[in-house]
């Protein structure tokens, strides 16, 4: 499967490096996601709701603005930086200026701030299903994640060309709930 899963995220990461206009696409798929009823009528849009945002970088569909639109109208948020044992912990953050590239070169909140339980998590993908299995970068930080803290909404962001017919998922995978593209909002299962 590891052989299956490797040539799968070269062959997405090519496919993604080709998406054109990035920007244009990550602000459809963010405000589908701000503007969706069930993410915006529910517990989700409650201003006590923790909502845990991946931050970020290369080809991804952008969060920068989801999360400071998030900010601004009170939403907490709360952002992903690993502890010295390499666990995903998600810290609270009141602003996007308190990022500081940190492991791997992504934005993260500098050591010491609050840990936070979220109740929705926003998660990147190299690719996903409609079915909601996802293939990551491949280090199971958000696979562990989510196995220790089940029960959060779980949402992929992921251009249209991501979302494929079929992933190997191994027994440690952990499927989303939903996935938001520029074109769709899918339930998964």
């Amino acid at each position: 499967m590891a052989t299956n899963k490797a040539e799968l995220r070269r062959r997405m990461q090519h496919i993604r490096e080709a998406v054109p206009d990035v920007e244009s696409l990550s602000n459809r798929i963010v405000e589908r996601l701000l503007t969706e009823p069930r993410f915006n009528a529910g517990f989700e849009s409650s201003p006590s709701a923790v909502w845990f945002v991946y931050v970020s970088t290369d080809n991804e569909a952008a969060t920068h603005r989801l999360i400071k639109a998030l900010l601004h109208r009170g939403q907490p948020v709360a952002v992903p930086c690993t502890d010295s044992e390499s666990n995903m912990i998600a810290r609270s953050i009141d602003s996007f200026d308190e990022l500081k590239p940190g492991r791997f070169g992504i934005l993260a909140p500098e050591a010491g701030g609050p840990e936070v339980e979220p109740d929705l998590c926003v998660l990147p993908c190299v690719a996903v299903t409609e079915s909601g299995d996802r293939l990551g970068r491949g280090g199971g930080y958000y696979d562990r994640y989510l196995a220790g803290h089940p029960g959060m909404t779980t949402i992929a962001l992921a251009f249209d060309e991501q979302v494929v017919g079929a992933i190997e998922a191994e027994p440690h995978d952990q499927r989303v709930d939903y996935i938001v593209t520029p074109s769709r909002t899918i339930r998964c299962g």
